[in-house]
């Protein structure tokens, strides 16, 4: 308890004095310097923990809380002795709007998760994963599940804070509620970078309204079925860098600041999720190229210090990451890109209805009538980048899932460019008309989709309307639907926790291992069981044995005992084999077995 408050304590110290610390003379947007650097702090904490890792120093809630407690009394100190703090701003609009985002959060985490912290995964294979990551932090002290841990560790620490209310057998409640912390932060990242993009009225009303088309997409897909929180970091990680890119061009007046994001935005890409990082790159250079050429910013000797600075660290951690992702496997970078798994994949139709939108603001840009902004520059450098790897799958060197992985951040950007939009293209009065028109076409057929309109038509006799989603809605069809089912009957059931927990009281704490024994059909339960139970796992081999290749490895000398559910396919197929073994545990989903 003691050192849960400890460690908030010291995280909300040095996030406030960063945010209060004096930069600049001009006012900064309350909201925006809060979230932004809470990813910071984040970040400088997944570094702080590597290093504190490789010198054998427990990871746990006293060391982080030491990492931070260093800075945050330096700065404290500084701003004390200065007698001066950054002069803050926050509207009645921001204060409505994320009250309002709150709200509707809260409404969908009551539907899903509900206050009980359910384990409503529906048996997602990721979200067992990322628990017994996140898990083997709280268990081991260190974060060597991965060279991309930073998930896993605040995972970790989430569940740590949560132990001192929680037994063990459902250390899980910790884990649901990070990732439901996660979700609602990612809320509020994309509302506060919506909301500094506008400059007219008009936009900052409809910045929650945008906030919201944005989270209602791969966020909240991420959120109720796939359960990839990674994923969700690495994209704001990756727009933390844009967001300190498109502030210091646009004012200049912030150098450390804007520093700060963005060395701290890509170390944290690479430590949460590498895949971006090529990504970040891109958008740096691509920026500096055109502000250079354009002349707006000169390598003085402040910023050539900085860049190698920025280099040294990066292209450290970088390095290490790869050292531990990757060459200490044996692996190549490239051949692991062709890897196949599950993923949502939709080519273009979820962009539909914003392209005319995005095309029109480029024209208006190529007309010199528009900035095109930094947003701008980096959106159309990912497009190429996702024509490249589109390349690149066709020639084989890239599987659909890493091609469509790299949808989040374009998914964010395409609707902050929306926001950009509306807030620059001029529209004569002549023209408005056409715009009230389409916004109400797109509106009808958004509403009729959340409304499950074509769904309910296709449960009649009305054969002729098909089957498949809307064109251009097929996202947010989904994710409404997925609202719509019981989220009680997707929780991991209480007679698999029962089997856990026999496991956990009977026979871990003896020393045995107690493996999860299945095929594909129940590789999300035997994740879970995995993780609480923190037993070693061959379920990976059993999926792939061929023929009675399983019986080799459930009759192995060294293996007594093992989990086998009544509803796999395993026993389903082989129940005559199962059924004459000594079961010494059963209910009504499974069983364990004695084997000798």
């Amino acid at each position: 308890m003691v050192n849960s408050l400890f460690f908030m304590l010291t995280f909300f110290m040095l996030l406030s004095s960063l945010v209060i610390y004096p930069k600049t003379e001009r006012k900064l947007g309350f909201i925006q310097e809060c979230v932004m650097y809470f990813l910071v702090v984040m970040s400088y904490g997944a570094v702080g923990a590597g290093i504190i890792n490789n010198v054998k120093i427990p990871v746990n809630l006293c060391s982080m809380s030491i990492i931070y407690m260093i800075p945050a009394v330096i700065l404290w100190g500084s701003i004390l002795l200065k007698k001066k703090v950054q002069k803050l701003s926050i509207s009645k609009v921001e204060v409505v709007s994320i009250i309002l985002l709150s709200v509707v959060f809260l409404l969908i985490e009551l539907k899903t998760f509900s206050v009980e912290m359910r384990a409503a995964y529906n048996y997602n294979t990721d979200a067992g994963n990322h628990l017994y990551d996140a898990l083997s932090v709280v268990r081991r002290e260190n974060v060597s599940v991965s060279g991309m841990y930073f998930a896993a560790l605040y995972n970790g620490l989430t569940i740590e804070m949560f132990q001192p209310f929680l037994e063990e057998i459902k250390y899980y409640k910790g884990f649901v509620f990070a990732d439901n912390f996660h979700y609602y932060f990612e809320m509020l990242f994309y509302y506060a970078v919506i909301f500094s993009v506008a400059k007219k009225k008009h936009t900052k009303y409809l910045a929650p309204v945008f906030t919201l088309l944005l989270w209602m997409g791969y966020p909240l897909y991420s959120y109720i079925e796939g359960h990839y929180v990674y994923w969700g970091w690495g994209a704001m990680l990756l727009c933390l860098i844009i967001y300190a890119l498109e502030q210091y061009i646009e004012y200049k007046d912030d150098f450390v600041g804007c520093i700060l994001k963005a060395v701290f935005g890509f170390v944290g890409v690479v430590l949460c999720y590498s895949l971006f990082a090529p990504l970040a790159i891109v958008a740096i250079g691509v920026i500096a190229i055109i502000e250079m050429k354009k002349k707006k910013i000169k390598i003085d000797k402040r910023l050539s210090i900085g860049i190698l600075i920025a280099g040294v660290i990066v292209g450290g951690i970088a390095g290490y990451v790869y050292y531990r992702n990757f060459y200490l496997r044996g692996e190549s970078i490239f051949e692991s890109l062709k890897v196949n798994g599950g993923c949502y994949a939709n080519l273009y139709t979820d962009f539909l209805w914003v392209i005319p939108i995005i095309l029109i603001f480029f024209f208006c840009c190529y007309k010199k009538q528009t900035y095109m902004h930094v947003y701008g520059k980096v959106y159309l450098s990912f497009v190429g980048v996702q024509i490249l790897l589109l390349v690149m799958f066709f020639a084989k060197m890239l599987s659909a899932y890493y091609y469509y992985k790299f949808y989040y951040p374009i998914w964010f950007l395409t609707w902050v460019l929306v926001a950009v939009a509306v807030d620059t293209v001029p529209i004569e009065k002549s023209e408005r008309k056409f715009v009230y028109a389409y916004t109400a076409l797109v509106s009808i057929v958004y509403i009729s989709c959340l409304c499950r309109v074509p769904e309910l038509l296709n449960s009649t006799e009305a054969g002729w309307i098909s089957a498949e989603s809307s064109m251009g809605t097929e996202l947010y069809s989904k994710n409404v639907a997925s609202l719509g089912k019981n989220f009680e009957e997707r929780k991991y059931s209480s007679a698999q926790f029962e089997i856990c927990e026999f496991v956990m009281e009977n026979l871990r704490d003896t020393g045995e291992k107690v493996p999860f024994a299945g095929w594909w059909d129940c590789m999300g339960q035997g994740n879970w069981y995995r993780a609480i139970t923190d037993m070693g796992n061959i379920t990976r081999q059993m999926m792939q044995a061929e023929g009675d290749s399983w019986k080799e490895l459930l009759e192995a000398d060294d293996l007594k005992y093992y989990v086998v559910l009544k509803t796999s396919e395993l026993y389903k197929e082989n129940s005559d084999y199962f059924n004459e073994l000594n079961w010494i545990f059963e209910n009504e989903e499974g069983f364990v077995v004695q084997t000798y």
